[in-house]
């Protein structure tokens, strides 16, 4: 990546100094963005786990056990199957043997910062005069670019991320929205700086 910068005050050399002190402290700085572990629990489950099985896509091995049939009068007549409680509903038709559970990959990281790349480095092209001028420090500079990055990951998980949720999943959380059931997994999406 190539920037151009002007800079007023300095001679090539103080420049060509100031930048290869800048480089330094880069050198050994890195911004990730991520849930990061310790977000706290939904369902049983760390929100980074949950995080991983959507970002990557999992198989579950489903041992079966679970019951289905018509869970009221209207659905029985309109054959609609549904999965129940062990006892509930108005007609039980089996229970499930042994199988696999797809989740398929929802990208809600690596596909926005992909799809961002370039807005990223423009950030970062305005972000760098700033810190060879001197009005704003290196660690305030990745701060930025990790703030701007993590909305990006926060935003593609609103404005809805493929592939769309299965009928059955809509009908349990009452959102068409893949990846927003109560808001905990978007919320917990952030940076951090190290180096």
């Amino acid at each position: 990546m190539g920037i151009t910068v002007d800079v007023s005050g300095q001679t090539k050399a103080q420049l060509r100094e100031t930048l290869k002190k800048i480089q330094a402290r880069v050198r050994d700085r890195a911004v990730f963005i991520g849930i990061p572990a310790g977000s706290g629990e939904q369902d049983g489950m760390t929100i980074a786990r949950l995080g991983a099985i959507h970002e990557f896509g999992a198989t579950i091995d489903h041992p079966g056990g679970t019951q289905y049939g018509y869970t009221t009068e209207d659905d029985a007549h309109d054959g609609k199957v549904r999965f129940q409680s062990t006892g509930k509903g108005v007609m039980a038709l089996g229970i499930t043997g042994p199988h696999q559970i797809i989740i398929p990959e929802r990208s809600f990281l690596r596909a926005p910062l992909r799809a961002h790349t370039e807005d990223i480095k423009k950030a970062w092209r305005a972000i760098i005069p700033k810190v060879i001028k001197g009005e704003l420090t290196l660690l305030n500079g990745l701060h930025q670019i990790g703030a701007r990055a993590s909305a990006f990951c926060r935003d593609a998980i609103k404005d809805g991320i493929a592939p769309a949720n299965a009928a059955s999943t809509i009908r349990k959380k009452g959102s068409s929205t893949p990846l927003i059931d109560q808001g905990i997994l978007v919320s917990k999406i952030t940076y951090r700086v190290e180096g």
